[in-house]
C-alpha cells in the first residue's frame, strides 16, 4: 500500500539515482508483525525499506483495519503486489484453507516475489501469482516502469491510462514495456480466480480501471475494498461507481498526493 519511498516530489521531477550498493538485496529476518520469524529478500540499508518492513510496522494502519475481521479460509486479492510484502501478510491471515491472488505486471517485482515465496513455501502454497495488470479490458498496454526496487522508483510504475499523482513528464526516465491486462470479472468468470472476500488495490493511478473491470464481481460478492487513491479523478470515478451499490467510504490514512481508504459493502 504505502509506497516504500516517495521518489517523486514537486522539487524532484526525476527519479534520484542511487548508488549500485543500494540495489544489493540480501536475506533479512523479520522481527515483528505477522511475518515475524520469516525472511524477506531486500536491502535494509536502502531508504526504501527503512526499518518498518522488518519490524512489522509498515502500513500498520491497513493491517489494524483488516484485523478487525477474521480472514481464515477467505480469498484476498492483492492488486499491485510489489515484492510480495502484503501478499505474504495476507497469506498468514487467510490460513491454510484460504487463498491469495497476487496481481503484478512489473517483471522485476515478479522476480522478487518469486524469491520471497520460495523462501516461505507454506505461504506460497496458498498464493496464486498473476503476472498481469488488472484493468478494465483484456489485451496489452504500455507499462511505464523503473527498475530501482531498493531505491523505491519501481513502486511508482504505472499502466497506460492511469491518472498518476504527478504529470507524466515527471516519469520521463521510466521505460515503456508491454504487459498483459485483464478484467477481474473475466478471470473470475473463467474460473482462473476465486471470487474475493477482500480487494487490496495499489496501482499507481489505475484504481478506477481496476474497479471498472470488477463491477460485476463487486455487485455479486460485495467484497471489502482497501485502496490507495492517487488522484482526485480516481476518487471521483471510484465513488461514482461504488456509492450506488451501497458502499461506504472511510479514510484510513492521508498522505501527500494520495490517501488510503476502506470501502465497506452494504450491511
Amino acid at each position: 500500500m504505502r509506497k516504500l519511498l516517495d521518489v517523486m516530489r514537486p522539487e524532484e521531477p526525476r527519479l534520484a539515482v542511487q548508488s549500485p550498493q543500494v540495489e544489493c538485496p540480501r536475506w533479512c529476518a523479520v522481527t515483528g508483525g505477522a511475518l515475524a520469524g520469516r525472511s524477506l529478500f531486500l536491502n535494509p540499508d536502502a531508504q526504501a525499506y527503512q526499518t518498518s518492513v522488518l519490524d512489522g510496522t509498515f502500513d500498520k494502519f491497513l493491517f489494524d483495519y483488516i484485523d478487525r475481521n477474521d480472514w481464515r479460509g477467505k480469498v484476498i486479492f492483492d492488486v499491485g503486489a510489489h515484492i510480495g510484502y502484503h501478499t505474504l501478510n495476507f497469506a498468514v491471515r487467510v490460513g491454510a484453507s484460504g487463498q491469495v491472488f497476487a496481481f503484478e505486471p512489473h517483471p522485476s517485482h515478479l522476480e522478487r516475489i518469486e524469491i520471497n515465496l520460495k523462501r516461505n513455501p507454506d505461504l506460497k502454497a496458498r498464493i496464486n501469482l498473476m503476472p498481469l495488470a488488472a484493468s478494465n479490458g483484456q489485451g496489452r498496454l504500455k507499462f511505464f516502469c523503473a527498475e530501482s526496487i531498493e531505491a523505491g522508483g519501481s513502486s511508482a510504475s504505472f499502466v497506460e491510462g492511469s491518472s498518476t499523482p504527478f504529470p507524466k513528464s515527471y516519469y520521463a526516465d521510466y521505460s515503456a514495456i508491454g504487459v498483459e491486462t485483464a478484467r477481474l470479472d473475466d478471470l473470475i468468470a473463467s474460473g482462473k480466480c476465486l471470487p474475493p472476500d477482500m480487494l487490496k488495490i495499489d496501482v499507481e493511478g489505475a484504481e478506477s480501471l481496476v474497479i471498472e473491470g470488477a463491477l460485476e464481481t463487486i455487485k455479486k460478492h460485495h467484497p471489502r475494498i482497501v485502496m490507495e487513491v492517487h488522484s482526485l479523478p480516481n476518487m471521483l470515478r471510484v465513488t461514482t461507481l461504488l456509492l450506488p451499490l451501497g458502499y461506504s467510504f472511510t479514510l484510513l490514512e492521508d498522505e501527500d498526493r494520495r490517501c488510503f481508504i476502506a470501502i465497506e459493502p452494504p450491511p
